[in-house]
């Protein structure tokens, strides 16, 4: 059993409670009311009901004052203020029952017949021109022209002598803590609460950009107090936000805040960089709860915007700035992995990283471009960040790549990674190794065929790079031979991976067979021999080839054609260009041997096609 001590508070709470469900239903009355079409003008009253008139609107007005004031607590002064209108009007109310210079139908103050109130008239009230609209708009513009004022004390105060730099700090901070307080107290009507989201944005911007003055104009403040004093003024601001339940609230805080933060860190674009980090990790939790996007959009972008310009501003590439823009990205793809904003934000939180990468280049360039590679990899394994993940990683990976290296070492690596993607494509059956590894192959594929390995050179004898004024060069021999190897390998993956491809991957492999073949020759005799030998194995090994895949094209047609296109290739080369570019021996032997293997492949492919046709077999 309860006391009655006890049982007092619980009854003020329920009463509290009851008190606030009325006035809601009043205010959703009115509305509705308000929502309402006018009826018609009333039919003309007798004398005697006209007569009467007066003291039955007194009467209708002392009854609708009675039930008013027994409105509970929160919401009584509102009723109480509404009946007492109400009576008033019924006092002055015309025979006809409504108010002096009302319509026809109208009761006091615009009521309209039955209790309804009569709605804005066009071109004027609540939601026209100048209305709420105007009201909200007039009061976010005050508070941004008080946020500039704000800075303009802070910063030009001290080249001018206003005041001393503890005053100026001090005054700010009045300032946004009277503001916080007007807010609070405004919002405690209903009609006032536009004008307590702007108090609060503009009240808690100005309490951080006095914090962001304090360390790093003024130097006051270390810049891990500084930043940990604003992490709290800023979380403080979006959990009002959270309370009050305004997305307006916390993506004005934010916006005030990081717009102006350039101007009071005073041209140090890493601490910069490191103040508007701040709110967006606060803005995180929020985001979490409430689901708010247009709050993560705005913290997301000016980090990205400060780390960008970060990296392109003069100055060293220091440990500093280097941190600063790999905070960019930690902060950012944490906050995108919540899946409340769109991948695009997870890849643009890694674009100053990777242009810092650049910046740094070789080594050091490589070592922070693997590290985002490795950190958007791991990321790819959720949901929000999968696509964003894969593709910064192997564009952060592919710079780890290209940085350090030049040469024929790029073209290899290059090829190898793309080797190595295509096999986990043809293990695991994903679509996306299998595309990134079609990408790093093509760009080490192009960069070998331009530069390392070129294609001119197996034609045409002798040729640069692997003979130099008539000279061989063995070690390039061999670079262009591994290479080939490579593309040779990367071609059968591709063409496993996905049988779509087959066309390219076997322009590839015709491409990495040759170059195979014919720089083995050269390795063993660098001279002309050796390289119109290459060409004449090269031409019998297709022919073999060719020959392999018909006889298991049998029972597959992919097989098949690519059998008969490879011995296709075969014949052409033997007449485009192995009649006019071999000769002697070397002919005979290419044209002979293909020849009997041509005319084998035909036989055997017959007898294996009519055998599948026989019954029971």
């Amino acid at each position: 059993m309860h006391t009655p001590a006890e049982r007092i508070p619980r009854l003020v709470q329920e009463l509290d409670e009851l008190g606030r469900r009325m006035y809601w239903i009043r205010q959703e009355l009115v509305s509705l009311a308000v929502a309402a079409p006018p009826p018609g003008p009333l039919p003309t009253q007798p004398r005697a009901q006209a007569a009467a008139g007066p003291a039955e609107g007194a009467a209708r007005g002392t009854a609708t004052a009675g039930p008013a004031r027994t409105a509970g607590p929160v919401g009584a002064g509102e009723a109480d203020g509404s009946a007492r209108a109400e009576a008033e009007g019924a006092e002055g109310a015309s025979p006809g029952g409504g108010a002096e210079g009302a319509s026809p139908g109208e009761g006091a103050d615009g009521a309209l017949p039955g209790g309804g109130v009569e709605g804005p008239r066009p071109g004027g009230g609540v939601d026209g021109p100048g209305g709420a609209d105007g009201g909200r708009l007039l009061a976010w513009a005050g508070g941004s022209i008080t946020l500039v004022g704000v800075v303009m004390f802070l910063v030009l105060a001290a080249s001018r002598g206003w005041l001393g730099p503890v005053a100026r700090l001090v005054a700010g901070g009045l300032l946004g803590l009277v503001l916080v307080g007007a807010a609070a107290w405004t919002h405690r009507r209903p009609e006032g609460h536009t004008g307590a989201l702007a108090l609060a944005a503009t009240g808690f911007a100005t309490l951080y950009l006095t914090l962001g003055a304090a360390t790093g104009y003024y130097r006051y403040l270390a810049e891990p107090v500084g930043l940990g004093l604003g992490l709290l003024t800023v979380g403080a601001g979006l959990a009002l936000a959270d309370r009050w339940r305004s997305e307006l609230l916390a993506a004005g805080t934010v916006l005030g805040v990081d717009v102006l933060t350039a101007v009071v860190a005073d041209g140090a674009w890493p601490l910069t960089v490191w103040l508007v980090l701040v709110p967006q990790l606060a803005a995180a939790a929020v985001v979490a709860r409430r689901g708010w996007p247009v709050l993560a959009l705005v913290a997301a972008v000016f980090p990205v915007l400060y780390g960008a310009i970060t990296v392109l501003a003069g100055g060293a590439a220091d440990t500093a700035r280097v941190a600063a823009v790999l905070g960019v990205f930690l902060v950012g793809s944490g906050v995108a992995l919540l899946g409340k904003v769109s991948p695009v934000a997870f890849a643009a939180a890694a674009v100053p990283a990777l242009a810092m990468a650049v910046r740094l280049g070789e080594w050091r360039g490589a070592l922070l471009a693997g590290a985002v590679g490795v950190c958007a990899l791991g990321a790819a394994r959720y949901r929000p960040a999968r696509l964003a993940g894969v593709l910064v990683g192997a564009a952060a990976m592919f710079q780890a790549t290209a940085l350090p290296l030049d040469g024929a070492a790029l073209s290899g690596v290059l090829l190898g990674q793309g080797l190595v993607l295509t096999v986990l494509a043809v293990r695991t059956g994903h679509v996306l190794p299998r595309y990134l590894g079609a990408g790093y192959g093509l760009v080490g594929l192009g960069l070998a065929v331009a530069r390392d390995a070129p294609a001119h050179a197996l034609l045409v004898f002798p040729a640069e790079p692997y003979l130099v004024l008539g000279r061989p060069d063995r070690s390039a021999m061999a670079t262009g031979l591994a290479l080939a190897v490579l593309s040779l390998l990367l071609a059968v993956a591709a063409g496993c991976a996905d049988r779509r491809w087959w066309v390219p991957a076997g322009a590839v492999g015709l491409y990495g067979a040759a170059g195979t073949v014919i720089l083995l020759a050269l390795l063993v005799a660098p001279t002309r021999a050796g390289f119109l030998t290459g060409h004449a194995v090269t031409t019998v090994s297709w022919a073999l080839v060719a020959l392999a895949m018909l006889a298991r094209g049998v029972a597959s047609r992919a097989w098949r054609v690519v059998g008969l296109v490879l011995m296709g290739a075969t014949a052409a080369k033997l007449l485009l260009f192995d009649l006019l570019a071999l000769d002697g021996m070397v002919r005979v032997a290419a044209f002979v041997g293909a020849g009997l293997l041509m005319l084998f492949a035909g036989g055997r492919y017959a007898r294996l096609v009519a055998a599948a046709r026989l019954p029971g077999t």
